[in-house]
């Protein structure tokens, strides 16, 4: 069976500080199931990897709602990850993260992240 989750940026990184000590990223995992906490713990690892500043937290559908963890940080959805292809897909956003670019332009791309996340329901 496929594992699915959703990767989310949140914290300093992508609120534009100039000089980020970290990058703030969010797992969000279908559920509590052996197979689901794996793929999000074996994602942690593969952000780790690509990212050696990422600071990373995971939580189950379960959790962030209860915690309503995405709508108090004001995370911003990246992306999915399958498992058929985590490893690429991490690569392909590890790229874009630790791209330089300018603040106004993060600035930006945070402001269109957060209509877009709005207009969007966040559900599986």
């Amino acid at each position: 069976m496929i594992q699915k989750a959703k990767l989310f940026g949140f914290g300093s990184y992508f609120e534009g500080v100039e000089r980020p000590a970290d990058i703030d990223l969010l797992i969000v995992h279908e559920d509590t199931s052996a197979d689901s906490c794996h793929f999000a713990i074996s994602c942690k690892q593969l952000l780790r990897m690509a990212i050696s500043a990422a600071h990373v937290t995971i939580l189950s559908v379960g959790e962030e709602s209860d915690q309503r963890f995405i709508e108090r940080s004001t995370a911003i959805f990246l992306g999915p990850l399958h498992s058929e292809n985590a490893q690429e897909e991490i690569e392909r956003f590890a790229a874009l993260l630790l791209r330089p670019f300018d603040r106004q332009l993060k600035l930006r791309i945070r402001h269109y992240q957060n209509l877009r996340r709005i207009a969007k329901s966040s559900s599986f």
